[in-house]
C-alpha cells in the first residue's frame, strides 16, 4: 500500500512540474505600429519559443515557472518582458539605433545613411553571408533580412532560387522579385528552367553564378521608393551587391577559405504498408499504387512485363525509398589576393565548388575568378574597374517535380511489394542497352535507370564586367560615367534513352537533343 501511495505521489509530482499555461500576444514596430511577422519569442534561458505569424500574433505554451520571455528580432533592439499571471502580452520593439547609423548603398551605388532613408532597408555585410559554404548567395541571404523570402530546391547541386521581399505583389511568377545588382550592373534572377508541363529542369539562375566569397556587402532595399532612379523593374524593391575591392585591408594580404557541407533524405511521406500492389485487393502487374492484396506474407505469383509466369512468393511490403539516396556531398575553397595603398587597390580571387546532389549520377561544378581594381588618377578624378567570371556545368541535372517524369513521380506510385534495390542492374538480361529491367514497366521507369541513363548535361560561361569614373566637381557633388557589360555561352544536351518512356514520349525509342 506504501508504494502505490508512494508511485501516486511521484506521479502528481510529475504532473505538477510538467503543468504549462498558455500565452499569447502581438509584436509591432513601435515606430510605425506595423505587425511584424517572423519575431523570435522564446521562454528565457530555454530554447521553447515560437515565431509570429504574418499578422504579429504569437502563442507559447511555457511552464508555470517561467518568469520572462524574450523577444528578438533582426534590426530591433532584443527586449525581455515578464510574466507574472498575464495570459496576453502585446509587445512593442525599437529599431537598432546602432543599424540606424550604418550606411547602406543605394540606386546607381549612392551610399547614405540607414536613418536618413524614407523607406526600409538593411545591409548585410561579408560576415553574415556564406557561414555554411554552401556556394550559394541566395541561400546565405535566408533568414537574415525581415519580409525576405527565398524559395529554392536541392537536390542536383544546383539551385535556382526565387526571391521576394515583402510577399507577392503580382499573379505573374516572374514579377514579383527584387531587382538584383552587382556592382551597378543589373544582372537577371529569372528562374532558369525548362521541360514538358509541370516538369522542370533546375539549370540554375543568376544569383547561382555569383561567387560569396567575392562579396563585401548587400543593401536590400524594400519598396519601389527604394530603387526609384531603377524605375519599374524595382517595384518589388532591390538587392544591390558590392564585390571587394582590396581596400578592406591596407597593404598586400592572402586570404584562403575552404569548407564542406553534407546533406541527406531524412524522411519521406507517410505511408499505408497493409497493402502492396494492384486493386481492390487483387494483384495486379498494370494498375499504380497500392490498393492490391493485403502485404500479409500470402504466396502470390506477382507477374511483371519480364515475368509472365513467375512462382508464387510471400507478398510483403519491401519498397525503400530513402535507400535509393546517397548523401550529397559540398566542397568550397577559394583564394583571394589583394593590395591597396593611398592611390591603388585591386583584388582577385579564384573560387571552386564541387557538389555532388543526393539524387545519384548528379553533380554540379563551378569555379570563379574576380577582379576588382581602381586608382584615384587625380585629386577629382577616379577610376573602378571590376569583372566576374563563371564557368559552371553538370554531366546530369535531374527532372523535378511530378507529372509522370521525374524520379519522385515514380515513387510516389511504385508498388510498395517490390524493392528498388533489386534492380540496381537496370538492364535487362541480355537486352542491355535496348530494355530496362523494372517489374512495372510499361507505367513507370526504373529509377536507377532513370538516374543514370536519362542525362541532360549543362555548361555554362558568364561574364559581368564595369567601368566607372569619377569625377568630383565641388564638396558633395560629384558625377559618374559607368559602362558596363554582360556576356554568356550556353550548351545542353539530353540523352532520352531506349525504353525510356514519359508522358508525351511514350514510345520508348530513345532520342537526342
Amino acid at each position: 500500500m506504501k508504494q502505490r501511495l508512494l508511485s501516486l505521489f511521484l506521479v502528481m509530482v510529475s504532473l505538477g512540474a510538467m503543468a504549462q499555461q498558455t500565452i499569447t500576444g502581438s509584436v509591432k514596430d513601435a515606430k510605425t505600429q506595423e505587425a511584424l511577422a517572423g519575431v523570435t519569442v522564446l521562454v528565457t534561458g530555454t530554447t521553447t519559443g515560437t515565431s509570429t505569424q504574418a499578422d504579429g500574433t504569437f502563442s507559447l505554451k511555457v511552464p508555470n515557472d517561467a518568469a520572462t520571455i524574450t523577444v528578438s528580432y533582426i534590426g530591433y533592439v532584443k527586449k525581455t518582458m515578464s510574466i507574472g499571471n498575464k495570459t496576453k502580452i502585446d509587445i512593442v520593439l525599437d529599431q537598432d539605433a546602432a543599424q540606424l547609423a550604418e550606411v547602406v548603398v543605394t540606386a546607381l551605388g549612392i551610399e547614405g545613411k540607414k536613418s536618413q532613408l524614407s523607406y526600409a532597408t538593411q545591409r548585410l555585410s561579408a560576415k553574415d553571408l556564406n557561414m555554411s559554404r554552401n556556394g550559394d548567395l541566395a541561400q546565405q541571404l535566408s533568414g537574415q533580412v525581415p519580409g525576405l523570402s527565398i524559395g529554392t530546391n536541392s537536390s542536383s547541386g544546383v539551385s535556382s532560387s526565387r526571391i521576394t521581399l515583402r510577399g507577392e505583389s503580382s499573379l505573374n511568377i516572374a514579377k514579383n522579385q527584387p531587382l538584383i545588382v552587382l556592382d551597378g550592373v543589373v544582372i537577371s534572377n529569372n528562374l532558369d528552367a525548362t521541360g514538358q508541363g509541370e516538369i522542370p529542369i533546375d539549370y540554375g539562375n543568376g544569383l547561382t553564378d555569383i561567387n560569396p566569397d567575392d562579396i563585401l556587402d548587400v543593401s536590400v532595399l524594400k519598396g519601389p521608393k527604394a530603387a526609384a532612379l531603377y524605375g519599374t523593374r524595382a517595384a518589388n524593391g532591390a538587392l544591390v551587391i558590392r564585390t571587394k575591392s582590396g581596400q578592406e585591408k591596407g597593404g598586400v594580404g592572402v586570404t584562403f577559405t575552404t569548407g564542406a557541407s553534407v546533406e541527406e533524405v531524412s524522411r519521406f511521406w507517410d505511408v499505408q504498408k497493409q497493402y502492396g500492389g494492384g486493386f481492390d485487393n487483387v494483384f495486379r502487374t498494370d494498375w499504380g499504387g497500392n490498393y492490391g492484396a493485403p502485404t500479409n506474407g500470402q504466396a502470390v505469383s506477382q507477374v511483371t512485363y519480364l515475368l509472365p509466369n513467375p512462382e508464387a512468393k510471400p507478398f510483403t511490403f519491401k519498397l525503400d525509398r530513402t535507400g535509393f539516396f546517397d548523401q550529397g556531398l559540398s566542397t568550397n575553397n577559394n583564394i583571394a589576393i589583394s593590395s591597396s595603398n593611398e592611390k591603388m587597390y585591386a583584388r582577385v580571387s579564384i573560387g571552386y565548388l564541387n557538389n555532388k546532389g543526393f539524387v545519384p549520377n548528379t553533380d554540379y561544378n563551378k569555379t570563379n575568378v574576380g577582379l576588382r581594381m581602381g586608382a584615384t588618377l587625380t585629386d577629382k578624378l577616379s577610376v573602378d574597374v571590376s569583372a566576374n567570371y563563371s564557368k559552371s556545368g553538370s554531366k546530369n541535372l535531374p527532372v523535378l517535380g511530378a507529372g509522370g517524369q521525374g524520379i519522385i513521380n515514380s515513387m510516389i506510385w511504385g508498388m510498395g511489394n517490390y524493392d528498388y534495390n533489386d534492380y540496381t542492374n537496370y538492364w535487362a538480361p541480355g537486352k542491355e542497352g535496348v530494355q530496362q529491367n523494372y517489374a512495372e514497366y510499361q507505367r513507370y521507369n526504373n529509377p536507377y535507370f532513370m538516374a543514370y541513363e536519362w542525362v541532360r548535361e549543362h555548361k555554362k560561361n558568364d561574364i559581368i564586367g564595369q567601368l566607372a569614373m569619377k569625377y568630383q566637381i565641388a564638396d558633395g557633388i560629384e558625377a559618374t560615367l559607368r559602362t558596363q557589360a554582360t556576356t554568356w555561352g550556353l550548351f545542353r544536351n539530353e540523352k532520352f534513352p531506349f525504353s525510356m518512356g514519359t508522358y508525351g514520349r511514350d514510345e520508348r525509342r530513345g532520342d537526342y537533343r
